[in-house]
């Protein structure tokens, strides 16, 4: 359903298409199917963390109805499958070019760095780029103006030089904020 188009340096062709979020989800916690995945005979399909959990490993099929079908075995069909299906950023509006596995595209959303960050300042409405966020916080034309220090991760850096209130600490190593009251 969509156009063909080659993708990176592999030589399989991509097709873009639509999926129904719960076709591959597992049958148990209902999360996003990963490696390991496993299979009973009658087709239902559940994660290596729910299999654990099975008694006796045998397939329960919904709410621990237990399916007759007996044990369960690794599908790496479907395995396959999934780690094939790529989703765009939910941020790609924001700049973000990141194709995640379908499992991780939601781990992803949460930790992207192209998210709109919210000022944790209470009544203050902004939301917007982590650079924006930084110059709204702590710039001398910013609302706030509080003070700032970069520091780099493994790095010693005095955190005497902190002063009473709020202070923005940016990681020069990957941009990312830290608030210390």
């Amino acid at each position: 359903m969509g156009d063909v188009q080659e993708q990176g340096e592999s030589s399989a062709k991509r097709i873009k298409c639509s999926i129904e979020e719960a076709a591959f989800c597992c049958g148990e916690c209902n999360e996003p199917l990963r490696p390991p995945i496993f299979q009973c005979p009658e087709g239902h399909m559940i994660c290596s963390p729910c299999r654990g959990d099975l008694p006796e490993e045998k397939c329960t099929f919904g709410y621990s109805v237990r399916c007759t079908a007996g044990n369960l075995a690794r599908s790496l069909s479907v395995e396959h499958a999934v780690e094939s299906i790529l989703v765009d950023c939910h941020y790609a509006e924001n700049g973000c070019t990141e194709n995640t596995a379908y499992y991780y595209h939601v781990k992803h959303r949460l930790m992207c760095p192209h998210a709109p960050c919210e000022c944790p300042e209470p009544g203050c409405d902004l939301a917007g780029k982590r650079g924006e966020l930084l110059d709204h916080l702590t710039a001398v034309a910013g609302l706030h103006k509080w003070p700032s220090t970069t520091f780099q991760y493994w790095v010693p850096f005095d955190l005497r030089i902190v002063e009473p209130g709020t202070h923005v600490l940016r990681c020069k190593n990957d941009g990312q904020l830290f608030l210390v009251s």
